[in-house]
């Protein structure tokens, strides 16, 4: 019997189209004889479509289309409380109908897809998914818990700081003496909870950091000043296991940015191997395998294997790093990285339909694990409810 995969992606968050590129990638690598495949596209207003339409890329040029050729899902059961999509049919005879799902792969970036939301989501509906789990996506997500994570376990980084938008908003001064006296190069100001580059400044001086934090401040509540590590090496590597097994690591890339530092557009406006400027994280300028000694290779991939353990991480992450002669600083965990950093899997040895079976073959392990722990407690706590809510009689 195939497996029944649901590929979400799209989503609430500023990284909506980078996730529609991942989504199409993974759709059209699941191998179509072991899976039964259902593309479900998630509005930015946080409504969820499905149909045959979805697998071509022609229909994302008009997204506001996307309802007039596609049909709205929802999460629901059958009659035997089997859990899967909804369809509302476009029908006068028959309303809806239902399309079981055995597994979904998340392919959002970014909001609420990839922050542990829908994550929880998926637990409450009892579907196994691809990736990491409510609290490693959280952490993976947030900047600020993930560095104090490292920080306190001994994970060399760049030095930082974090603001909140009332703190900004009420004393300004205070914020921008606070970045002055603790670091003396430039910084980068990010968004604490975005990815893709959105929302990150490299700023220095009285004009351009309040006006970075200005930025940073539109696509969260709390943002992040890191210390900027001049003429460092960006390299990056990617994980993949989960809580029962040994992670895995691929080879390390380098990546290469062509301003003063990598931007949106360098991640997912160069032209890739075919001369397509949507092949998303593939895309971009860069060197697999990195040229790198042995020990500082080595030491990327320990560092990256602990902090993939640290935040509780399943499934596939890319963790990305500095590297600055001998020195090495860790930057940050990708939880659902774009395109499933399937380029430095291929180099490693796993294409890109293998790289998905293993990803949905952890799911499954992870999900048949965590299930065989009791969700019940034995004995009727509620057998003397009525007594126990009994009234003082009332004056």
């Amino acid at each position: 019997m195939k497996k029944s995969v649901a590929v979400f992606f799209g989503g609430i968050s500023p990284e909506h189209e980078v996730s529609v590129i991942t989504g199409l990638q993974v759709l059209a690598n699941l191998n179509r004889e072991k899976y039964t495949v259902i593309p479900v596209y998630v509005t930015k207003a946080g409504i969820w479509y499905t149909g045959d339409n979805l697998f071509t890329s022609q229909i994302y040029k008009d997204l506001a289309s996307i309802p007039t050729y596609c049909q709205e899902v929802y999460f629901g059961t059958s009659n035997n409380e089997k859990f899967g999509l909804i369809i509302k049919l476009k029908s006068i005879f028959k309303n809806e109908t239902f399309l079981p799902v055995d597994v979904i792969f998340p392919c959002f970036h970014g909001g609420l897809g990839e922050s542990g939301a829908f994550q929880g989501l998926f637990e409450i509906y009892k579907m196994p998914f691809v990736g990491s789990r409510v609290l490693g996506s959280a952490l993976g997500m947030d900047k600020i818990s993930s560095k104090r994570i490292f920080d306190a376990c001994g994970i060399p980084q760049a030095k930082f700081l974090s603001f909140e938008k009332l703190e900004w908003g009420s004393s300004k001064e205070s914020v921008l003496k606070s970045i002055k006296s603790n670091f003396n190069n430039k910084v980068y100001i990010k968004p604490a909870g975005s990815g893709s580059s959105i929302g990150v400044s490299k700023a220095s001086g009285d004009k351009e950091i309040p006006n970075a934090l200005d930025i940073a401040f539109c696509f969260g509540q709390t943002v992040v000043v890191e210390e900027s590590i001049e003429m460092a090496r960006e390299i990056n590597i990617s994980v993949m296991g989960n809580g029962f097994s040994n992670p895995q690591v691929s080879v390390c890339e380098e990546v290469f940015k062509k301003n003063s530092f990598l931007s949106f557009s360098d991640k997912y406006n160069s032209s890739g191997d075919n001369g397509s400027k949507s092949a998303g994280m593939a895309s971009a300028s860069r060197q697999i395998p990195a040229n790198l000694e042995n020990s500082i290779k080595n030491s990327i991939e320990e560092y990256a294997i602990k902090a993939f353990k640290l935040l509780s991480c399943s499934g596939l992450v890319r963790v990305d790093f500095l590297v600055k002669e001998k020195e090495i600083y860790l930057i940050e965990v990708n939880t659902i990285p774009g395109s499933y950093s399937f380029y430095l899997w291929e180099k490693t040895g796993i294409p890109f339909s293998a790289l998905c079976d293993k990803l949905i073959e952890l799911s499954l392990q992870t999900f048949n694990n965590l299930s065989q722990f009791s969700t019940h407690f034995p004995g009727n706590l509620l057998s003397n409810l009525e007594s126990s809510l009994k009234s003082p009689k009332l004056k």
